[in-house]
């Protein structure tokens, strides 16, 4: 092991990054400086060997190592084409060694790591393969875009290339599109053919430019409709059940040929009865048939129900949320009330109109002079929310329908800071509205942005005395402030002055002025600390990011580590790619089952044999009865470890929650190792 040598200049023992094998490597300081760094070894053995050594080679580098026996250079090795790949490199001479012959390797003047495993002697020459580049699994894949299917084309190289892909349609002119950057895994976006047949030919080059690949294949955009060969009948089994009705989203597969048509799926409820269901396609297999289906519909909360397609089925939905452009808004009415969502500003979550008792229509949600988004930096410089980039209709059926608003947050001048992605959306003769808030630090200068606080703000116009409330708190005509800055602490004040405490909050507040009320629940809210909300007579300010002044956590340490590290000197530590996002649900009607409906919603699944007939997904072994049981107890023991150390590490907040710590000791997993995936399929075959 090259780690066993015994003089290594310039290079340190791994024993600390991810890399999986025993290695050597130069730390950031030497690559930054450029040095020479050098590996020295005696040879014990005596005989006629080939010396070599084998070394990960890093994409990107130029790296270069001189082998020496003595004073004499023996060999140069160099790979004109790294492609992160551990390679043996050899003399190719056979040196005659009595023992005690010292060696040398020694790198060039490089900003690369120069990874060594192994010091190598070899009896025989090895033989040496040739190098080829290869188009592996190239796959199309069908996506709804408006009238049209987006074709998606994607593809992996065995090393990094570039190339060009030609396209082929049922008519025109060939689409030409250019791979500009050397890759391993390729996608490329091919919006609005035309219906019929096409075809694709991708030609690839590696960087040296000598090695060359090619494949070509067939698809169909639209579809030839040939009658599928029987019609099908499989239930939407409940899995999580609520005491309340709510609406749900459910993805469910198909094999390739059976339905084409939207129109050809519907739903029945436990009593046979037929039930409203919004179908849309979200990809589809190469003859044009769907692959993927997603159903809105409103669930009771405590039945499975029964999916039937087919070509005699008719789902024949009609009526439900209607969404329309005029004068320069998108204007959604989902049959309990109306929301005018402005293309010019951003307002949260839009114009809201509803229906009072007495039969007349109020505006409970207008104009603000407060900005919807306010973000603030580490130097107090207030950044508004802009002209949104985009206002535009995402989804749009009888039962549910999502609208899209993306800005920037502007301060003076020209300067921006980070960005605001917001969806909206709304149901079915209903007055509730679920907001997702996703920021995201796209900046491209320095490697982290610090802000004091990010905030929405939600307004809702009274016209009377109103009645406040939060977290079980309430205000007449006054304002109440929940802040949880810790997975253990939260505060409620009034006016300024606390008067409630407690451990983990829920996130619910309400207002109500005895003609119209309005509550927001927010999910997971104490999980994601840090976090506030605040409610007076105007409306709801949702922080985001609160403000930490005063706020002292831990330094230094296990805990900093853990929790903190981006809480800091009173502000938000945020990388460059960073983004999180939020989701709170407003009702504007009074309901008691709101809190619970938000955090505990009904979940559904499809059988896990219409997911392995359908080929639309990974095969996968049932649970019961299981052809492997000891590993089914493993799992059990595993789920229920990763919930015990969830809580025994605090693995909650803003940036945390939802990972797990400990990998290698002191680090947080970072998805490293598809826990997501993993728990997904172990939920899909029936836990």
């Amino acid at each position: 092991p090259a780690f066993a040598c015994k003089h290594l200049d310039g290079f340190v023992n791994d024993t600390f990054t991810e890399y999986a094998n025993t290695s050597i490597y130069r730390p950031a300081s030497v690559q930054k400086a450029r040095l020479v760094s050098e590996l020295r070894e005696i040879i014990r053995v005596s005989g006629p060997y080939y010396l070599g050594f084998t070394m990960y080679a890093s994409a990107e580098y130029d790296e270069a190592i001189e082998m020496w026996v003595g004073h004499r250079q023996i060999a140069r090795a160099s790979l004109d084409d790294p492609d992160n790949r551990v390679h043996l490199f050899f003399a190719p001479e056979k040196q005659h060694f009595k023992g005690g012959e010292p060696i040398r390797l020694v790198t060039n003047a490089t900003n690369g790591p120069c990874r060594i495993e192994h010091v190598v002697l070899l009896r025989k020459r090895p033989g040496v393969q040739p190098r080829r580049l290869a188009i592996l699994a190239p796959q199309v894949d069908l996506r709804p875009d408006g009238d049209r299917p987006c074709a998606f084309l994607t593809w992996r190289t065995n090393r990094p290339a570039k190339g060009r892909i030609v396209v082929q349609a049922s008519s025109g002119r060939p689409r030409v599109t250019r791979v500009n950057t050397f890759l391993s895994n390729h996608e490329v976006v091919l919006p609005r053919l035309p219906e019929g047949k096409a075809s694709y030919e991708i030609e690839m080059r590696d960087r040296t430019g000598r090695l060359t690949a090619s494949k070509s294949g067939k698809f169909r955009i639209g579809s030839s409709r040939p009658k599928p060969a029987k019609e099908g009948r499989f239930a939407l089994q409940l899995v999580t059940s609520a005491p309340h009705p709510w609406p749900v989203s459910v993805g469910v597969p198909f094999a390739i040929g059976s339905v084409w048509d939207p129109s050809n799926i519907r739903l029945r409820d436990s009593e046979d009865a037929l039930v409203p269901v919004q179908v849309s396609a979200q990809s589809r297999w190469e003859d044009g048939s769907i692959k993927w289906a997603l159903l809105d519909f409103n669930s009771d909360g405590r039945s499975s129900y029964a999916m039937e397609f087919g070509p005699s089925v008719r789902n024949e939905s009609s009526g439900g949320v209607r969404v329309r452009s005029a004068d320069g808004a998108i204007v959604v009415a989902t049959g309990g009330m109306t929301v005018r969502i402005p293309r010019n500003r951003v307002a949260l979550p839009g114009l809201v109109e509803i229906v009072t008792p007495d039969g007349s229509t109020r505006t409970v949600a207008d104009q603000s002079p407060q900005p919807a988004i306010c973000l603030v930096d580490a130097t107090g410089r207030t950044y508004r929310s802009d002209k949104p980039e985009r206002v535009v209709i995402e989804e749009s059926g009888p039962e549910r329908a999502c609208i899209l608003i993306e800005c920037r947050h502007r301060g003076r001048g020209t300067r921006t800071l980070m960005k605001s992605i917001v969806r909206l959306h709304f149901f079915r003769d209903s007055r509730r509205i679920r907001v997702v808030h996703t920021f995201v630090n796209d900046g491209t200068g320095g490697g982290v942005e610090q802000i004091r606080s990010l905030s929405l703000h939600l307004p809702f116009e009274t016209v009377k005395a109103a009645h406040c409330e939060v977290e079980g708190t309430s205000a007449k005509n006054g304002s109440l402030a929940l802040t949880q800055l810790e997975d253990d602490r939260f505060t409620v004040r009034r006016r300024g002055r606390q008067v409630s405490k407690g451990r983990r909050a829920h996130g619910l507040a309400s207002i109500e002025d005895g003609e119209a009320a309005v509550a927001l629940a927010m999910r997971e809210f104490w999980q994601n600390y840090p976090k506030g909300l605040s409610v007076d007579t105007k409306g709801f300010r949702v922080d985001i990011c609160p403000d930490l002044e005063g706020m002292d956590y831990p330094r230094g340490g296990l805990l900093e580590d853990r929790l903190f590290y981006y809480l800091l000197d009173d502000g938000y530590k945020l990388k460059r790619g960073v983004s999180k996002t939020h989701e709170f649900w407003l009702s504007y009607a009074p309901e008691d089952e709101l809190l619970h409906a938000v955090q505990d919603p009904p979940i559904y699944r499809v059988p896990l044999s219409l997911i392995s007939e359908s080929g639309a997904w990974t095969r996968l072994p049932p649970k019961n009865p299981s052809p492997y049981p000891s590993y089914e107890t493993w799992v059990a023991a595993a789920r229920e470890a990763y919930a015990a150390d969830r809580g025994s590490s605090r693995a909650y907040g803003m940036l945390n929650f939802g990972d797990w710590f400990g990998e290698r000791r002191y680090n947080w997993g970072n998805m490293e190792y598809d826990t997501p995936w993993c728990f997904l399929q172990e939920f899909l075959r029936g836990g």
